[in-house]
């Protein structure tokens, strides 16, 4: 009980004096702004302004308005449900730590100490077992004062030992954190940067692997993980990361720390995504069936994980199934809390299956217009989209025999790609290219297409055998040689030439 009336000593006379609950009855400015923007009557700050203040949004009282409720809402995260928000349980592990951190911190400065240390010793329990080495550090050390200042002798020597081995670990994370940082940002600077920097980059990931070996620690394992995994990604070695994630498989069943630490959820998604590289297409719908129960359906990694099993499905030519995963997803409640490109890349999806199964009940899963007809706005940080998505208008321009709309976004095509992508484009991508101007030099008539598309569709075919590395990352949704068959189908077919008899020559009069 006492410590209940502490608490509520505190919690009464030092909290925060506009703590909303945002109250809609009492329907003050804030909340009038808040609402408006809720249904959604304000899309920008003009017109907010226009209709609070008749005014313009650089008007002080709009500026002071806005302002007040941003600090209310921001007031709100201090009681955010860590069970909703949008984070991987690891990461709540960690929000947690913090949580617990800054509450003792209050009590120990409100001079509720002995509370405060009771919280600190589990909350040090705690960082040490999930290794947030980091989180540790901080608590050891606001402990140590504490002792010293309670004259407890044997508490500051057993504490001091601790922080003495806590800094030779973080030491050590700092120094792989640096090399890591070095690595992943060359590696993510360019595409050539990236050639002539990969040995290095794979002489840090031996490095450390080689300390992760000789330390255990945890902290520096992950960073050797995501370096080993981008190092594969981006050279296309799909096959050695498939042997890479059997081994950590391996690894994590020996050490208990992988449980709460370990973000399995990505794991399982990239070797998903190794499957498709390799054109293991039957393995990785085993897989993503027999995985799948274990993503929570309120998390962004279902849609990671389900983007890649529809992909697969799409390459099995299992179209039932895709469209299965796609209505699954677009049933998901949880879909309106996606960023907006992870939302809009399942809405191009849905229009990659609306076209190739022709199937019209599918449209209402997308804008028509949007995705089918309307030219996207350039912008070179979104080419993962734009991309995939002006291959498929071009495909629907040939289905409506739109030649000129055709001409146009393959020649918009090869801006983007000569401006931005050159040497950085994959094999398969430069054969469909190729493809679809083979399509414009034959005028659009089917057979000659076909005919002399026959070898580059071939070599398509061919190359399912190994898909190569992302490159700038981008998205082969359904198959090219598929999509090539039915652009082809939907072309122009030349006139039947007649064929009869040959007409039997006059014999020469003898």
């Amino acid at each position: 009980m006492k410590d209940i009336i502490k608490l509520y000593e505190i919690v009464e006379n030092k909290t925060l004096q506009n703590l909303p609950l945002l109250n809609f009855e009492r329907k003050n400015k804030e909340e009038e702004l808040l609402l408006q923007i809720k249904e959604g009557y304000f899309q920008s700050d003009a017109e907010a302004a226009a209709k609070m203040y008749g005014t313009d949004d650089k008007d002080v009282r709009y500026k002071s308005l806005k302002y007040r409720l941003k600090q209310k809402l921001l007031n709100h995260l201090y009681f955010i449900d860590l069970e909703k928000i949008r984070v991987k349980f690891h990461w709540k592990n960690e929000l947690l730590l913090w949580e617990n951190f800054l509450k003792a911190r209050i009590l120990m400065e409100e001079g509720y100490a002995k509370m405060g240390e009771k919280m600190l010793r589990k909350a040090l329990l705690q960082a040490e077992e999930n290794a947030f080495t980091n989180i540790a550090y901080l608590i050891a050390n606001l402990l140590i004062d504490y002792y010293v200042k309670e004259q407890n002798f044997p508490a500051y020597r057993q504490m001091q030992s601790l922080i003495e081995r806590l800094r030779e670990q973080q030491n050590i994370e700092e120094e792989a954190q640096d090399a890591y940082r070095l690595a992943m940002a060359t590696l993510g600077k360019s595409y050539f940067s990236r050639i002539h920097f990969m040995e290095e980059a794979r002489g840090i990931a031996a490095s450390l692997r080689s300390i992760w070996e000789q330390t255990g620690n945890y902290n520096v394992f992950e960073l050797y993980y995501r370096l080993q995994v981008a190092i594969y990604s981006y050279k296309g070695e799909y096959e050695s990361m498939l042997e890479f994630l059997k081994e950590v498989d391996a690894i994590q069943s020996q050490y208990t720390i992988f449980s709460s630490r370990f973000d399995l959820w990505h794991h399982r998604t990239l070797e998903l995504e190794a499957c498709l590289h390799v054109f293991r297409i039957e393995e990785g719908l085993s897989l993503a069936k027999r995985y799948a129960p274990l993503f929570p359906s309120a998390s962004e990694s279902w849609f990671d994980f389900h983007a890649v099993y529809f992909r697969l499905a799409c390459f099995a030519g299992n179209y039932q199934e895709a469209e299965r995963l796609i209505y699954a997803a677009f049933n998901n409640e949880y879909m309106q809390q996606l960023p907006q490109e992870s939302k809009r890349m399942w809405e191009l999806m849905a229009a990659y299956l609306a076209y190739i199964t022709n199937d019209k009940r599918l449209q209402h899963l997308f804008d028509v217009e949007t995705y089918y007809k309307r030219l996207p706005d350039y912008d070179r940080h979104q080419l993962t989209f734009h991309l995939p998505l002006l291959i498929l208008q071009i495909a629907y321009a040939v289905r409506v025999q739109d030649y000129e709309a055709v001409q146009e976004r393959v020649a918009l095509l090869q801006k983007y790609t000569n401006q931005n992508l050159r040497a950085n484009i994959s094999p398969r991508t430069r054969l469909f290219f190729r493809a679809l101007k083979i399509m414009l030099d034959n005028d659009f008539k089917q057979k000659s297409s076909r005919s002399k598309g026959r070898y580059t569709q071939k070599q398509l075919s061919e190359r399912q055998s190994k898909l190569e590395g992302d490159y700038f990352g981008e998205w082969e949704i359904i198959p090219y040689q598929e999509l090539w068959n039915a652009m082809t189908m939907d072309l122009v077919r030349e006139p039947m030439q007649k064929r009869g008899r040959p007409k039997k020559k006059k014999q020469a009069e003898k």
